[in-house]
């Protein structure tokens, strides 16, 4: 059953799949290749439609990380002006994305602790050792303050062909 949320950003219920189009998904991976060995991230922006989280569109993050080839960490800054940007748009902030260069798309420990509780996560590797270049992830709302690291699982992602 679905509930209405009180702000289109924000889910009503847990998400049981990403819906994201193959174009949107081919640039982040091409971009993810580009800029490897080092990390880069986005701002995932879409709607929340049922049980789904639908990205329509996603804003290029730089990495301000000490170490941009081992983790991803964006500029606040940057991130408030994609934010603000998205909702001069009507876009709405779903979550955010980042790329593993190297590896798997799997959750990293520093992944699971930054997490954003009910938001999605999507993790994009162009060049996955287990052929699985991209993994979604939903971060758990908690009935309580207490969050750490935040609770997560793995969610589909459904890649669509529009025309």
């Amino acid at each position: 059953m679905s509930q209405t949320a009180s702000h289109p950003s924000i889910a009503a219920v847990t998400p049981v799949r990403v819906r994201v189009t193959r174009d949107l998904l081919d640039s982040m991976q091409n971009s993810a290749r580009d800029a490897a060995p080092a990390e880069i991230g986005w701002m995932l922006f879409g709607s929340y439609v049922g049980e789904e989280a639908r990205i329509d569109a996603m804003h290029a993050l730089r990495n301000a990380a000490n170490n941009p080839c081992e983790q991803f960490a964006a500029d606040a800054l940057e991130q408030m002006n994609a934010y603000l940007a998205g909702s001069r748009d009507s876009l709405h902030c779903i979550g955010n994305a980042h790329s593993h260069p190297r590896g798997t798309a799997r959750m990293s420990r520093l992944d699971r602790c930054g997490g954003h509780v009910g938001s999605v996560l999507l993790i994009v590797a162009p060049n996955a050792t287990d052929g699985v270049t991209s993994r979604a992830f939903w971060f758990e709302r908690l009935q309580d303050s207490v969050v750490a690291p935040t609770p997560s699982h793995e969610i589909a992602v459904c890649i669509e062909d529009r025309t």
